[in-house]
């Protein structure tokens, strides 16, 4: 039964009105043989029959908080790309549907539109993705995300940048973020590098049993991290760096030949003498700023180690002090990238 009175939202668990379930309201008790087969359960070992009271997703609950803090615009259209699937057990005389998650989706569509329709969220749409493959081979997820995965959100990002989907600045009308938990490590890898393009904000939560253990919602026990932050690669050539990177790296080339103009100066300079008189080693930095709907800004630094109390300051620190001392109205989310450089 989908019926409202039957699916109500549950209105709060303790800290102040935050919906993390539903109630089953006459809800049919389940016989001794259904409980043995189907359901884990503890504390009712004895038990003949139980009856389903409440369904709660507080791990779902605390994402899709975070996720609303990352675009509280209320222009801004919301889509949750649920991703369920199965796993082929080792029995090969059991169901793997059994071991599917694909009902959990369906329960937690149910919940978010129950959620946005009692006024508690903002109007998303859910769109849910089911995998056949098995998510514990890396070869089957990989043809899983080429074929059902990546297409499904190109489709998104098509649909809503309709004028120039492959346009410039499309990435700053369609983002991506990654919510995951737990689960199969090829599953979570193969998804993470196929959506690597979009760079999508990483919402990881950290704490899985805090509502199982204390009943309540932490939103603590969610890290979020910027596409950057979560990333890591291999070093890559100056030559094949893009975008941000791109501007960053030829900007600090044009410091670093600034510097040797600066030491090659008739005029001379007091870099040994002075400024790093302790480590008699340079290091420059350049900090590129943006703001929203602004073009990026870049800024130079350089440390400094003169012998005086609190004299000394790395470059990146100095950089960053720039931009604010230039901008106060500087935000953190505002500084996009960073480049170190130390001359020998």
């Amino acid at each position: 039964d989908d019926a409202d009175a039957a699916y109500p939202v549950v209105p709060d668990v303790a800290d102040g009105g935050v919906p993390c379930g539903l109630v089953l309201k006459n809800a049919t008790p389940w016989p001794a043989a259904r409980l043995a087969n189907e359901l884990k359960y503890k504390g009712w070992e004895d038990a003949t029959a139980l009856a389903p009271r409440r369904v709660y997703f507080p791990l779902l609950a605390i994402l899709v908080r975070a996720w609303l803090r990352q675009c509280d615009d209320r222009n801004v259209e919301r889509v949750v790309l649920l991703v369920s699937g199965c796993g082929t057990p080792r029995d090969a005389t059991k169901d793997a549907k059994a071991n599917s998650t694909e009902h959990v989706a369906a329960l937690m569509e149910l919940f978010l539109t129950r959620v946005a329709a009692a006024g508690n969220l903002p109007s998303i749409k859910v769109v849910r993705l089911h995998s056949e493959a098995n998510v514990f081979r890396y070869d089957e997820n990989i043809s899983f995300v080429r074929h059902e995965l990546e297409p499904a959100v190109a489709r998104l990002r098509t649909s809503r940048v309709v004028d120039d989907p492959d346009g410039a600045d499309w990435y700053a009308r369609f983002r991506v973020s990654l919510a995951f938990a737990d689960g199969s490590p090829a599953r979570v890898a193969t998804i993470r590098t196929s959506l690597r393009g979009y760079r999508p904000t990483c919402m990881y939560v950290w704490q899985l049993k805090t509502f199982w253990q204390h009943r309540c919602l932490v939103d603590d026990d969610v890290e979020v991290l910027p596409f950057e932050a979560s990333e890591a690669v291999p070093a890559t050539p100056t030559a094949l760096a893009e975008g941000e990177v791109r501007l960053v790296v030829d900007e600090v080339a044009r410091l670093r030949t600034n510097w040797e103009r600066a030491v090659a100066a008739p005029a001379g300079h007091d870099m040994a003498r002075f400024w790093h008189r302790k480590s008699k080693k340079v290091v420059l930095a350049v900090l590129l700023v943006q703001k929203p709907g602004e073009p990026p800004k870049l800024y130079h630094g350089a440390n400094m180690e003169v012998s005086m109390p609190t004299g000394s300051l790395c470059a990146e620190r100095n950089v960053i002090g720039s931009a604010l001392a230039d901008d106060l109205g500087l935000k953190r989310s505002h500084l996009r990238c960073v480049a170190v450089l130390g001359l020998a």
